[in-house]
């Protein structure tokens, strides 16, 4: 499969224009998944739809597979490419996009109690496969409120071994 990482992003609004001066708002963001991650044993990372990057990756090595948090940070989407069997991440890209389309279906006032949760796998070696739970839920919107453009994406881990 191509590496078509805008596949990710649809139906994502790609016109969302959000100026430079609403990012201030994201050090308190990216401090609080910080804290949380420190005191869980949850990957979080927040996701930036309107640069379509990582603003934050925390150093949970499953969820990092090999990877330094920085790494991820700078591969963004890219990531999931290494790391997601190839037999899933048509799926994985499929489910996305559901989970966004009822997103854009639900009355704005609503988004920000919404999340969209799905389960796939990720390969921290040939041998050895992990289910993940990825959680969305936003946590910053647009002052348009059209779209919540910072998610934070909550990830338990549960361990399977692939099959031999």
């Amino acid at each position: 499969m191509q590496k078509d990482i805008k596949s990710f992003f649809h139906p994502v609004n790609p016109q969302m224009n959000i100026p430079d001066c609403e990012y201030d708002r994201t050090g308190l963001c990216i401090d609080m998944a910080k804290a949380l991650a420190r005191n869980t044993n949850h990957s979080l990372y927040i996701i930036d739809y309107n640069r379509k990057n990582f603003l934050y990756v925390s150093s949970n090595p499953l969820f990092l597979c090999g990877h330094s948090p920085e790494d991820v940070q700078q591969k963004g989407y890219a990531f999931y490419f290494d790391v997601v069997p190839s037999d899933e991440i048509n799926r994985l890209m499929e489910i996305n996009e559901a989970g966004f389309r009822f997103y854009y279906d639900q009355p704005v006032e609503k988004r920000l109690d919404l999340s969209i949760e799905y389960n796939f796998h990720i390969c921290s070696s040939e041998r050895h496969s992990h289910l993940i739970h990825h959680k969305l839920t936003p946590i910053l919107l647009s002052d348009n409120g059209i779209y919540g453009w910072l998610y934070v994406p909550f990830h338990s881990h549960r361990r399977k071994l692939s099959e031999m």
